[in-house]
């Protein structure tokens, strides 16, 4: 993670082990907010298998939030924490969450991370939740997958990653 795109300052290092580095972060925005901010030495999952598991937990995760009538609003790897001793994932930071039931969304109302933002927001006047989700997963299994990319994981980003909402896979198909 990087301070400068999670919003938060450096305040102090807490600790460090041998997978990157924990500092006591303060929000520039809202002041008041601390968080303990892990660094992780790579930026991306070397081992094949963890990063599958990663990506798999990742879209069981928003394919139940979506399914709870969902839609995050901020969905990036800041908002995911993983347990070291388990290695599983668990989504944070609801703050900028809208009820799919209100679809479509006015483009103005995401307010979610700008290096994770589907580019119909600055394209479009409305959005929907579900190709937005597919966006947001994939530039996130981009991150994750990084050291272990093959041709068919390539292929599949690129059907993710379409400019165009109604030409990306729909989560069912991920």
């Amino acid at each position: 993670i990087c301070f400068s795109e999670c919003g938060y300052d450096y305040e102090c290092l807490l600790g460090e082990g041998c997978y990157g580095s924990v500092f006591k972060g303060i929000h520039r925005e809202d002041r008041s907010k601390k968080a303990a901010i892990k660094c992780i030495r790579t930026y991306g999952v070397e081992n094949g298998g963890t990063a599958s598991r990663f990506r798999q937990q990742l879209l069981d995760a928003v394919k139940h939030l979506f399914s709870c009538g969902i839609f995050h609003g901020d969905l990036h790897l800041e908002n995911v924490l993983v347990s070291e001793s388990s290695l599983d994932l668990k989504v944070i930071d609801f703050g900028c969450a809208l009820a799919i039931e209100d679809e479509p969304f006015e483009s103005s109302d995401y307010h979610g991370n700008e290096i994770f933002c589907p580019p119909e927001i600055d394209d479009q006047t409305t959005f929907f939740a579900e190709p937005a989700y597919v966006w947001c997963l994939a530039a996130m299994f981009d991150k994750i997958m990084k050291a272990c990319e093959t041709n068919e994981w390539c292929y599949i980003l690129r059907l993710c990653l379409a400019r165009d909402p109604a030409d990306r896979l729909r989560l069912h198909q991920m």
